[in-house]
């Protein structure tokens, strides 16, 4: 999505939610007055793209809610706590995306950042959450399955841009994802304790596959929202 910035001059300071206009600066007296202007149509084209993310990300929530709600007496209050919990930080993604605070071009593409990573949070949060509510070896298998292919379709993403630092980064990731991935195979029948470790055990690598490809640093890289 092209971001471009304008420059107009005016005096005072107006900020709506189709343009944000915020004051620069003034060096004196005589100096006219610069304002920042965020383009009405890249501001709604980014809340638009955000929005709709941020639309699929409430479906699965609404998906695992229906799943707590058929759980079993034992687990069915943990699991209302992690959707009560999604839902909180759903809300707060939500919000975000209408508190546009933009000085500069810069300050512009620092608050998208931000924005993303709030959803991405979410997203990763949700992922975490698919893999707890599995109920048996097979579900488990199939969840991560899918996530594997989410995060390889990103590596990718990448790995398309990256330095050579990154590349060594990159290669490290995948070595982690091929260890996971092996554990996957590994896995047969089990017992009801060996299943919840093994669920857990899962949980945490995913977790630290996607915290491992969000530390790499690679400019100007949108990493996708995965889906379900």
């Amino acid at each position: 999505m092209k971001r471009v910035p304008y420059f107009f001059t005016v005096v005072g300071l107006s900020l709506s939610l189709t343009a944000c206009e915020i004051e620069r600066g003034q060096m004196d007296g005589d100096d006219e007055l610069e304002t920042y202007v965020v383009a009405d149509a890249d501001l709604q084209q980014f809340r638009s793209d955000i929005r709709s993310e941020l639309s699929e990300l409430e479906g699965e929530i609404d998906e695992l809610e229906a799943r707590a709600a058929q759980a079993g007496d034992e687990m069915r209050e943990a699991y209302n706590e992690q959707v009560a919990e999604l839902r909180e930080e759903y809300r707060e993604a939500a919000a975000r995306l209408d508190r546009v605070e933009a000085e500069s071009e810069q300050e512009w593409n620092e608050f998208q950042s931000d924005v993303r990573a709030t959803v991405r949070e979410v997203d990763d949060a949700i992922d975490h959450a698919q893999i707890e509510f599995a109920e048996d070896m097979n579900e488990l298998q199939a969840v991560a399955a899918a996530q594997l292919d989410e995060l390889d379709r990103d590596i990718e993403a990448l790995e398309a841009r990256a330095d050579q630092e990154a590349r060594e980064a990159v290669a490290e990731l995948r070595e982690e994802r091929a260890e996971l991935a092996s554990n996957l195979e590994q896995l047969g029948n089990a017992t009801a304790e060996e299943f919840r470790e093994a669920r857990a055990e899962v949980a945490e690598g995913f977790n630290n596959l996607w915290s491992s490809l969000r530390d790499i640093d690679v400019p100007h890289v949108h990493v996708t929202v995965h889906d379900a």
